[in-house]
């Protein structure tokens, strides 16, 4: 390529949180490199209007220069893109790689004056590659930096982060200031809590007493009472907890005994589960009659002593009493001898018939594939969404020190943390599901042989064959069951 007659174009930005930075690159310096490394090319020199210019954040491309300068690209007007480092263009790796795939497929030429590689060569899309992912992890360093800061000096200050103040406080000028009618109700919950030494008691005994709170008494909420430290006057940051700035409604000696009975508690919880036999469809049963999922039950055996007797009850019902109107309980050994009986038929008559079987595997392959395509779209959309929501939340930020601005930051973070897990959870299905749809003789031979490796397995590999085998399945009143098999 004759780079002697080729105008080239420059992209440049900055940001407030950079220009607010020591040792950061304005817009000056930038301009000089670029100017520099455009006669250094050989191309033709610059003038202002072959500059595409930004003051915003690099985290997106929801840049009104950038997207003029795609627009050009599109249009074949740029033939040659300078920029000053790779992360003026993007910050993120995933937004760097759709980038370059518009200024390849328009044939356009990258080149970074400070970095040692240029799009015209296989290896400087290589190294453009990697140092992209390292400056999307850069941005997040000081991102979680400077946040870490203010979240500390917020703790330190004992002011309140945003959002509501703790039951039993009140916000006044950012500072906690004690609601003592409400106090009074959380010192009689620690006590009491400390003195039964159990959640469910102290509901029963705030219900008895006709305690009057401003949220539904049920034992999760005293639980999140029970560990909340702002009560002994403190703040916690990153598992970090700082010394006392407000009024504290708790002593640290109450507080600290709660917390043992709490660790106590869990740990026999824990070991209850463990020693719990069974529960094979424990992952895919659910309740017929409201959709939540049935949960394990255990209680203790009237006609034998020392027995345990165990149930699958709504989840719903037993936390939300009358929001579902399936109120009976079921015997393990009764409902899972059940379901078995179902599934040895289903299996049974998948086996007997090879041609059949193979026809709908591949049928029903295909449908959850697409299924699970279309999900992966919409919730990668949805991220991409909330990520752009993000980016205002921490613009916003970038100019106030809002409290409420940090209580939203959190949320839609937990939000971001949340979708990214449900997408890995589906690519997983996914590449499960391909690899099935490659290995059907397989699926024939795990269908006949399927009572004999029931029969040999322990309770962790049945219950991996049942979600092998089931979707879901829904018990209904009465103890109708429906089951809605993978195939």
């Amino acid at each position: 390529m004759n780079t002697e007659q080729i105008k080239p174009k420059a992209y440049l930005r900055v940001s407030t949180l950079e220009q607010a930075e020591v040792n950061r690159v304005g817009l000056d310096m930038q301009k000089e490199g670029i100017l520099n490394s455009a006669k250094l090319h050989g191309y033709l020199p610059l003038t202002d209007s072959d500059f595409y210019i930004d003051k915003l954040s690099g985290s997106d491309t929801e840049r009104p220069e950038l997207q003029r300068l795609r627009a050009d690209i599109a249009k074949g007007q740029v033939k040659a893109l300078l920029v000053w480092r790779l992360d003026r263009i993007s910050r993120s790796a995933l937004d760097t790689l759709t980038l370059f795939k518009e200024f390849e497929q328009n044939k356009v030429v990258f080149i970074s004056a400070t970095q040692p590689f240029d799009t015209s060569s296989d290896m400087g899309k290589l190294v453009m590659q990697i140092t992209a992912i390292f400056a999307e992890m850069e941005l997040n360093t000081i991102r979680e930096r400077n946040l870490t800061a203010r979240y500390i000096k917020v703790a330190r200050d004992g002011t309140n982060f945003g959002g509501y103040p703790p039951f039993g406080y009140r916000s006044e000028n950012k500072h906690f200031v004690i609601v003592e009618e409400e106090a009074e109700k959380v010192r009689l919950i620690f006590e009491l809590y400390n003195r039964f030494k159990s959640n469910k008691r102290v509901v029963k005994e705030l219900i008895n007493q006709k305690i009057a709170l401003p949220f539904l008494i049920r034992d999760t909420q005293i639980r999140r009472i029970l560990k909340n430290v702002k009560y002994t006057g403190r703040m916690m940051v990153k598992g970090k907890t700082y010394e006392k700035k407000h009024p504290e409604i708790i002593s640290e000696d109450v507080f600290t005994k709660a917390q043992e009975i709490l660790k106590q508690n869990f740990q026999n919880h824990a070991q209850v589960g463990l020693i719990a036999p069974g529960f094979f469809i424990r992952d895919v049963a659910q309740c017929g009659e409201c959709g939540h999922q049935l949960v394990q039950k255990q209680t203790k055996s009237q006609k034998k002593i020392g027995g345990n007797l165990y149930y699958y009850a709504c989840s719903l019902r037993r936390t939300n009493p009358g929001k579902c109107r399936h109120r009976k309980n079921y015997r393990k050994d009764f409902l899972e001898n059940k379901v078995l009986e179902e599934i040895f038929k289903h299996v049974e008559g998948l086996s007997s018939d090879e041609s059949y079987l193979f026809k709908h595997l591949k049928i029903n392959s295909q449908i959850e594939i697409t299924r699970l395509r279309g999900e992966i779209k919409n919730k990668e959309d949805s991220l991409q969404g909330k990520k752009r929501a993000k980016e205002r939340i921490l613009n916003a930020l970038e100019k106030s020190d809002d409290e409420d601005v940090l209580s939203r930051l959190e949320r839609i973070k937990q939000e971001i943390d949340s979708i990214g897990c449900s997408i890995l959870e589906a690519r997983i299905k996914l590449e499960r599901e391909q690899t099935k749809k490659d290995d059907f003789k397989s699926q024939s031979r795990f269908y006949k042989e399927f009572k004999s490796t029931w029969a040999e397995a322990n309770d962790q590999e049945k219950r991996d064959l049942i979600n092998d085998l089931i979707k879901v399945i829904r018990v209904f009143i009465g103890g109708k069951i429906e089951i809605e098999y993978n195939f």
